[in-house]
C-alpha cells in the first residue's frame, strides 16, 4: 500500500529546485517523453504541441513531417535519435529525421528500446513486437505465442533474454522459445534493478522477477520503472502517484508536487540530474539533490 511508502522529502533543502530554469510553459504542459542526449540537449514530447529541443533556456520546435504524431517514446544512443508514437518511428541523424517503416504497420508505437553494442532495435506496438536489426526486420504477434497483441515495452537482459510486456501478460523469449507468465496483469514499464534481475511495473504493483517467480512490492500503485543509476536508485513513474524512487530499500516520492499525477517518463541526463515527464509539466532534479 502507498501508506506504507516512506514519503522522503529528498529535495527540501532547495526552494522548487524542480522547476528552477525551466521555461514557464512546459512547466504547465503536459509531457509525455523526456530524453537526454550525449550533447546534453533535452529532448521533450508535449501533448499538442509534437517535439521540442531544449538547449539552456532556449526551446526549439521540431516540425518535421518524418516525425510521428503524439510522442509516446524518444531514445537517444549510438545510430542517433529515436522518437516513437502515434502513426510510426522516426530516426534522426545527422541532423535530419527519417520515417521509418515498421512491416507490421502498427497505429501506435508505445516504446524503443536498443540492445548496447548489439545494433538491435525494438519496438512495442498495438501490432505485436518489432526488431530492426542489421537493415532486417523480425515480428512477434499472438501467432508466435504472445499472450496479447499489444507490446508496451521489450526488456532485454545483459545475458540476452528477452521480455516482452503485454496489455494481458508478460513473455519470456530464450534461444526461440516463448513462456509466458500472470496474463491476468497489465505489463506497463521494466527495467533491470540494481539487483541485476528485471523489474515490472504492472496493474498488479511492482513485480521483481527472482529467477523462479515474482516479488510483488508497491501494491495499489500502477508503477513504470525506468531508470536504474550507478548508486543503485530505481526511478519509476506511475499512473496516478507521481514520481517514485527507490534507493537504500526504500521507496519514496521525491516530488511532493506531483504526487497525484501521473508520471510518463524519466530520463538521467549525463550530468546526473534527473528529468521527470508527467501530466503536470517538465521537472528537473539537479544532480545530488536526490541524494
Amino acid at each position: 500500500m502507498w501508506g506504507a511508502i516512506a514519503c522522503v522529502c529528498l529535495l527540501q533543502t532547495v526552494p522548487d529546485p524542480t522547476t528552477d530554469r525551466l521555461p514557464p510553459d512546459l512547466i504547465a504542459a503536459e509531457v509525455r517523453a523526456v530524453e537526454v542526449d550525449s550533447d546534453g540537449a533535452v529532448w521533450v514530447g508535449v501533448r499538442d504541441r509534437g517535439l521540442l529541443e531544449m538547449v539552456g533556456e532556449v526551446v526549439r520546435p521540431h516540425a518535421d513531417p518524418s516525425l510521428p504524431e503524439g510522442i509516446a517514446d524518444l531514445l537517444g544512443d549510438s545510430s542517433g535519435l529515436w522518437a516513437v508514437g502515434l502513426g510510426g518511428v522516426a530516426r534522426r541523424t545527422e541532423g535530419r529525421w527519417h520515417a521509418v517503416e515498421l512491416p507490421n504497420a502498427p497505429r501506435v508505437v508505445f516504446s524503443v528500446t536498443s540492445e548496447p553494442d548489439s545494433g538491435r532495435h525494438w519496438f512495442g506496438t498495438n501490432r505485436g513486437a518489432a526488431l530492426l536489426h542489421a537493415g532486417a526486420w523480425t515480428v512477434l504477434t499472438e501467432a508466435d505465442g504472445l499472450p496479447h497483441a499489444v507490446v508496451h515495452q521489450v526488456l532485454v537482459e545483459p545475458d540476452g533474454v528477452v521480455w516482452l510486456l503485454c496489455r494481458r501478460g508478460l513473455a519470456r523469449l530464450v534461444d526461440g522459445t516463448i513462456e509466458v507468465f500472470r496474463p491476468d496483469l497489465n505489463f506497463r514499464r521494466a527495467v533491470v534493478g540494481p539487483d541485476g534481475r528485471p523489474w515490472f511495473g504492472t496493474s498488479g504493483g511492482l513485480l521483481r522477477w527472482n529467477g523462479e517467480d515474482f516479488d510483488v512490492d508497491l501494491d495499489g500503485i500502477v508503477p513504470y520503472p525506468l531508470v536504474t543509476t550507478v548508486d543503485g536508485s530505481v526511478w519509476a513513474g506511475s499512473a496516478s502517484d507521481g514520481l517514485l524512487r527507490y534507493a537504500a530499500g526504500v521507496w519514496g516520492a521525491p516530488i511532493p508536487a506531483l504526487e497525484d499525477v501521473e508520471v510518463f517518463d524519466v530520463a538521467r541526463a549525463p550530468d546526473g540530474a534527473i528529468w521527470v515527464a508527467s501530466q503536470d509539466g517538465l521537472r528537473r532534479i539537479p544532480p545530488g539533490a536526490s541524494r
